[in-house]
Parts: C-alpha cells; structure tokens; sequence
C-alpha cells in the first residue's frame, strides 16, 4: 500500500539516497513469506545457485541464497537505526536534523553499493529495506518495499525476519549440499530420489515443531517408498 500525498516523506536526500525519513504513520506489516526454492539434484549437479523463494501478496519471485543472506544483514542494520532513530526522537530531535546525521552513518554502512528501489538498502533481486521513524509516535521503523507493494515492521520484527532469512539462506546451500551427497550416493538413476528428499526437507522447514511432527507421520512412510526403502514398521519387525 504506498502513501499518499499528504503523507509524502520527508527526509535528507544525498547521492540518491534518502534515509531517516518521517512519515505520518507506519504501513501496514508486510505478510512475506520465504522458503527455499524447489531444488533438483539435476541443477546441484550442473552448479546451478541455490535460490529461495518469496511470496508478498500477489507477488511471487525467486532469489538467490547470497541475496536473501545480503537482505537478511541489512535488516539487521536498519533495525538498529530505527531504534536509533527512535531513541533521537524520545531526545527531541526532529527529523530535520537527524536526517543527515544518518545518512552520513548509512553511507558508511553502505559503502560503494548502489542504493535500490529509489535510494533504498536491500537488493533489487529481494526488497528494499531503509529504516525510518514516526515522530509523532517518537519510534523508529522498518520500511519495507517491492513493486507495489510496501509495508513496515518494528525494529524487533525485522530483526526477527533478519533471523529467518538467514535460516531459510543457509537452509538454501544446505539443500545444494545434501543434493549432490545423495546424488553421489545413488547415481544418475537416483535423481528422482534426491528430488523427493529435498521436497520432504522443504515441506518441514515451513512448520512448526507439532506440525512437523504431524508431517512426518503423514508423509515418511510415502518417502520411503518413492526412494524405494520398506516401511519403517517392516524394518522394525525384523
């Protein structure tokens, strides 16, 4: 949901870059979802990257482990600015003068990366990411945006998103890995194999722990049997 005119940022803008912007009031928090993206053992043999895939309303796109990993560390960034920014403002100062206090600090942070989506941290290939404030509420947030669509998310929210954007990342070249051990295990004749163990890895990494336990119950049996091994119970009774 963008803003309208009236709510227009402010903010001090520099090489493109706008950062410590005020805004009237927070956009609503974003429902973003992210898992790894299917993998084959046929692209972990051919070195294809890892990739995860996102889903933001009615926008579906996939990225690459190492942009999910970049995207995950400049959440982490910008949550500690917002808190910053919220702290300056319980201070009293406006936005007129923290805004280029901050954009020096994030310049720094930021290096000589290009700035996306319209002076924003973030990646082109997953969000831009850009910490801000509301000073009539003297807290800081997190402005999150893609295409259409953008939102926000407290310092704590994005910190907790950082953390599982980094699990799902690493979780990405975990998956590449235990492709082409099991496709090392099995041979060429095993690809359906990996296919199908990497599919099951997926499905539990979306649950919680009693749901996971629920999946398993409900889907090991029928792994084992497409990776052609006898049900457990069998295994089990001899």
């Amino acid at each position: 949901m963008g803003r309208d005119k009236k709510n227009k940022p402010r903010g001090q803008r520099d090489s493109g870059r706008t950062w410590a912007q005020d805004t009237t009031e927070a956009e609503p928090a974003p429902d973003i979802w992210i898992n790894t993206a299917p993998r084959t053992a046929q692209a972990a043999l051919e070195g294809t990257p890892p990739t995860c895939l996102v889903r933001w309303g009615q926008l579906e796109w996939y990225a690459s482990a190492e942009d999910v990993a970049l995207t995950a560390r400049d959440l982490s960034t910008a949550a500690a600015y917002a808190d910053l920014i919220g702290t300056w403002f319980r201070l009293g100062l406006d936005s007129e003068h923290l805004s280029p206090m901050l954009t020096m600090m994030l310049q720094d942070v930021m290096g000589d990366r290009p700035p996306v989506m319209g002076g924003m941290m973030g990646s082109e290939a997953t969000l831009g990411v850009m910490p801000a404030g509301i000073s009539a509420r003297k807290a800081g947030v997190v402005m999150l945006k893609r295409g259409p669509m953008a939102g926000s998310v407290s310092p704590d929210g994005a910190r907790d998103m950082a953390r599982f954007w980094l699990e799902v990342s690493v979780a990405a070249r975990q998956d590449e890995l235990t492709a082409l051990a099991v496709a090392d295990l099995l041979g060429v004749d095993g690809h359906g194999q990996v296919d199908a163990v990497l599919g099951y890895m997926a499905g539990m990494r979306e649950l919680g722990a009693k749901e996971r336990a629920e999946f398993r119950r409900e889907e090991a049996e029928r792994l084992r049997l497409h990776v052609g091994l006898p049900p457990a119970s069998g295994m089990a009774g001899g």
